[in-house]
Formats: structure tokens, C-alpha cells, sequence
């Protein structure tokens, strides 16, 4: 598959960056079909369902971006918000994209440990959060926080669906007519080359990095998968995926704006209830990692059914079995395809839609819009066939950690390749195979873990001398997170001794380990590093 140069020039010349805006896209579209289905969601507990048409959602968007030049936010500052997949994220998105600002997306599950360290981080102005979401009090969370933070100005809470009573609705959403404010009006938007996003990734030293994505970087990204795939603006793309992760927000936010498409948010995860909505909406798209997959084939063959209209299963997020294909095109009735990408590059690879069965034995072929390349250590370039670290570079390629030049530097070369850590193959026509990573980290279903800050931790307990976190396989979630620990002498602690103290100081629960596994000594290489291969070989 041919590439195209490194050279913004080009990206435009071949259409991957352009001189327009998602929000300009929405403006399209609301004007040539208003009365069209633009999003749809659906909360777990079936509280509700909001509907917004196009028209709908173009006004809602305006009257976001007047309410926040109304509190004095414009180009530049940093909008965090910590929205489930409700229509409201990206409605808030898209405001910020009108005035300039920078959309933050921070993943429900964070809690006061991680939350102070990222706002802090970009010294946000503002905070939106849901006021209750599974059972937890963020309403209350965001009020210790704006007074924890020093930055931070400004904290609303959703309060479910737009006719509540919900702060963010009553400062935001009262103004149908923003659109000729003249507030509004006198806001420039900003350049396609600006910034646009950060979102939040955790590295090989575990320290969570913001990651910044321009318009146009996103807009590269987000148009690999219907170029691929053959998706059109008939496809109907149901989102379960969080839209706080890059896949469910280049997907189940950007996407289906700039194509036209209609979109269904499900805000919990619930295999039963994702058929009901891919049978309710027409549902033809959608994208998860792999217990996403494991989940819906288990539930169609207890209920002995296929997937209905569903036609395409995208897969990332973490390892992806091979066999998964062959079982999703069996039981589901849809395709599998997998795809592979980072926070820093989008989706980078896809299988696509005229070779899905490659969805078996690998991991796509690359972008036309970005090159890759297998080394070896010494950064010299391996032949076919040999597995070796995956470079990166090109037009969905990001755009640098925020205010952490030193990290982008140590990431990215003078050539511009990105080291991404993992190590992968490339055949002969082209299909990469990521064979492992090099990056100290466990993907729990599509969650990084930081391990070395939970290690950290962990080591401060009384009971414990010393520790290693290791991923474990796990057939429906990919991997989980087994603590190794050489306990101290006399002592023996429990798991959930372990995690309890974890939960005191702050750890959001995904990022717990699942297991324990006590050791007399850990295994170390000469320059005292735990071989955490040895271990993951021994507790596999």
C-alpha cells in the first residue's frame, strides 16, 4: 500500500489534513438534513433515551461555545471534562472546537489522585462531570477539587438528560438562538493546524502523559476507517466503547459527525443490552476491544442468535486472540476487523474491508497516511518477516506532550519517527503483526495501567519488601494485573489488604491488581532491573 511523504504539504494535497473543522462539518450537515437522527443515547439503567437531530445538536453546540466565552474561556484554555458517552461530550467537544479552546477528555473511572495530577497538568480553567455516574458521587468529587486545584475556576455537573436540573444545563444549554450572538460572532475559529485535543496516556515510566492532537492530526485519523472499511453516511455506528479513549472518540465522536452518520451511545457496557440497541437503532458499526467481542459472541450463543444488522466489529485496544475472527463471523454474523494505534498516532493500521479475513493473522496494513518501520535496538531496519520495534511517523501522528518537550523528544527522533514501544512484524504484502511490547505496561481490556506507580505504592505497604506488577493472560479481558510480592519477614498480606490500600491512597479500581502470587526474591538482570519476562513465564 502505497504511503504518503513526510510532509504536511502532501497530507493536504491527498486529502489526510485539510483547511475546515469538524464543527464546520456539523454546520453542513444540520443545514442540508436538520431533521436527521444525529445521536441517540441510552443510559444502563434505562432512565432515559435523548434523540438529537442534527439541527438539534448544531444549536446545542452554539450555545455551549457562548456559555463558555461567557465565563471567559476562549482560544488555548484547556476545557476538562469527565463525560460518560453521552451526547453532552460531544456537544462540548464541539464547542470548544468553535472558540479554540482545547477539549481535555478525562476516562470516568479516574478518581481525586489522578484528576489533580492531570488538571494541575494543564492548569485547567474548567471541569464538567456527570453528578452520579455507577453509583459514584462526582458532583462531589469536582467540589474538592476546585478547591484542591488552584487554576480551576469553574465546576458543572450533567444531571442526566437535558430537561433535569443539572448545573451544566442550566448555565449551557438556554440559548437556541447563540448562533447570532454577537459574542459568538465576534469568536474566530481556529486554524485546522491548531490544537485541538489532549488526552491522557500512561507510558513506560507510568507518569500520565497529555497528549496533543491538532484538527487535522484527528481528522487523519478518524478518516482511515471509512476509507478502509467502505463506510458511508448510511451506516449507523453504535458506540459502547468510552469516549475518553482515542478509538470510541476519533469513532463514536468525530467520525460520525464529519460523515454524516447517526450515532448511538451506550453508556455502560452490557452485552444484552447492546444487541437491543444494535435491533432498536439499525445498528451496521461498531468498535470495542476484545471483551467488547468475547462478550457479544457469549451472549448470541446463549440466546441463539446473530447480531443483526450489525456488519462490522472493529478490534483494538489491547491484544486481539486470533481466533476471535473466525468466531465472530460464525456467531455474529458481522465482520471482524482488527485495527492498531496508540493515543499519540490514532488508528495507524486496519484491516481492510476487501481482505477482512487477514483479520485472523494480523494486524492490518498501515495507513496510507503514515509510514512504519521494524528495527532492531540500534534503530537499523529489519527485512520482512523479522520482529523487531515498530516506528512510526506521519499525518495522524501527534503533535508533542503537553508542556513535556523533554518526553517528546525521548519519543520521537530528528527523522520524526515515533518509538512506540511494541514490537511487530510486517509480511511480505504488507500486514503487520504486533508481536509484543517493550513498554513496562498491562492492558486490562483496553485500560493501561500504570504499573509503576502502582508498584510504587505498593512498596510502601508494612507488609511488603519488595514487588513487581506483571500482566497475567486473561481469555475475555486480554490481561489482568498480578502482584508478585516478597513479603516482609513475619508478614504475609492478603489481596485484599493490598488493594484496600491501594483504595486509601486514591487508585481508581481498574487499576488494582487481580492476583497475588508471593515470592522468596524477584529475579533481576545484572544492572538490578526486575526480568519480569521470567515472571510473566513463571505465573502465566
Amino acid at each position: 500500500m502505497k504511503t504518503i511523504p513526510l510532509n504536511p504539504a502532501s497530507y493536504r494535497e491527498h486529502g489526510w489534513w485539510r483547511d475546515r473543522l469538524v464543527v464546520d462539518d456539523l454546520e453542513d450537515v444540520a443545514r442540508l438534513r436538520p431533521d436527521d437522527t444525529a445521536m441517540v443515547t441510552y443510559s444502563a439503567d434505562g432512565a432515559w433515551r435523548e434523540s438529537l437531530t442534527f439541527a438539534e445538536l448544531r444549536d446545542a453546540v452554539n450555545s455551549i461555545a457562548l456559555g463558555l466565552l461567557e465565563l471567559g474561556i476562549g482560544p488555548g484554555d484547556r476545557v476538562c471534562h469527565q463525560i460518560p458517552n453521552w451526547w453532552y461530550f460531544t456537544a462540548l467537544h464541539l464547542a470548544c472546537n468553535r472558540i479554540g479552546a482545547i477539549s481535555c477528555p478525562l476516562v470516568t473511572i479516574l478518581r481525586e489522585r489522578e484528576l489533580t495530577f492531570m488538571l494541575q497538568a494543564l492548569r485547567a480553567r474548567s471541569l464538567i462531570v456527570p453528578t452520579t455516574y455507577r453509583h459514584f458521587d462526582h458532583s462531589r468529587l469536582g467540589q474538592r477539587l476546585l478547591e484542591k486545584v488552584e487554576s480551576l475556576e469553574y465546576v458543572f455537573d450533567i444531571d442526566g438528560p437535558s430537561e433535569g436540573s443539572g448545573s451544566f444545563q442550566r448555565h449551557f444549554l438556554r440559548r437556541p438562538d447563540a448562533a447570532s450572538d454577537p459574542l459568538l460572532l465576534a469568536c474566530p475559529k481556529p486554524s485546522a493546524d491548531d490544537v485541538a485535543s489532549v488526552q491522557f496516556t500512561s507510558g513506560t515510566t507510568g507518569e500520565p502523559k497529555g497528549v496533543m492532537h491538532t484538527h487535522n492530526t484527528l481528522f487523519a485519523a478518524t478518516r482511515l476507517l471509512p476509507w478502509a472499511l467502505d463506510l458511508t453516511r448510511d451506516d449507523v455506528v453504535v458506540m459502547p466503547s468510552p469516549l475518553a479513549h482515542a478509538s470510541g472518540f476519533l469513532y463514536g465522536v468525530l467520525m460520525p459527525i464529519t460523515w454524516g452518520q447517526k450515532v448511538v451511545y451506550q453508556d455502560i457496557w452490557d452485552a444484552h443490552e447492546f444487541l437491543k440497541i444494535v435491533d432498536a437503532e439499525g445498528g451496521t458499526y461498531t468498535m470495542g476491544s476484545p471483551p467488547f467481542v468475547f462478550d457479544t459472541i457469549r451472549v448470541c450463543q446463549e440466546m441463539r442468535r446473530d447480531a443483526g444488522t450489525l456488519r462490522i466489529f472493529s478490534c483494538s485496544g489491547a491484544p486481539i486472540p486470533r481466533y476471535l475472527a473466525e468466531q465472530t463471523s460464525r456467531v455474529l454474523g458481522a465482520r471482524l476487523a482488527n485495527n492498531w494505534g496508540l493515543t499519540e498516532t490514532g488508528g495507524a493500521t486496519v484491516t481492510p474491508a476487501m481482505n477482512l479475513d487477514r483479520s485472523s493473522n494480523s494486524d492490518g496494513t498501515v495507513s496510507p497516511a503514515m509510514e512504519i518501520r521494524i528495527a532492531d535496538d540500534s534503530g537499523k531496519t529489519l527485512p520482512n518477516g523479522q520482529s523487531g520495534r515498530l516506528l512510526i511517523r506521519g499525518a495522524s501522528q501527534f503533535r508533542g506532550y503537553f508542556e513535556r518537550s523533554e518526553l517528546t523528544a525521548a519519543a520521537v527522533d530528528d527523522d520524526g519517527w515515533l518509538d512506540t514501544g511494541d514490537l511487530a512484524s510486517i509480511d511480505d504484502d504488507g500486514y503487520i503483526s504486533v508481536t509484543g511490547r517493550v513498554k513496562d505496561l498491562v492492558i486490562r481490556g483496553g485500560e493501561n495501567i500504570p504499573v509503576v506507580e502502582v508498584e510504587a505504592a505498593l512498596h510502601q505497604h508494612p507488609d511488603v519488601a519488595d514487588v513487581a506488577v506483571i500482566a497475567v493472560p486473561d481469555a475475555r479481558l486480554g490481561e489482568r494485573a498480578c502482584a508478585v510480592v516478597v513479603p516482609a519477614p513475619g508478614r504475609q498480606p492478603t489481596l485484599q489488604e493490598l488493594t484496600g490500600y491501594l483504595e486509601q491512597r486514591g487508585f481508581a479500581k481498574q487499576y488494582w491488581p487481580e492476583r497475588l502470587e508471593f515470592t522468596h526474591e524477584l529475579p533481576r538482570t545484572p544492572a538490578g532491573k526486575v526480568r519480569k519476562f521470567a515472571l510473566q513465564q513463571e505465573y502465566h
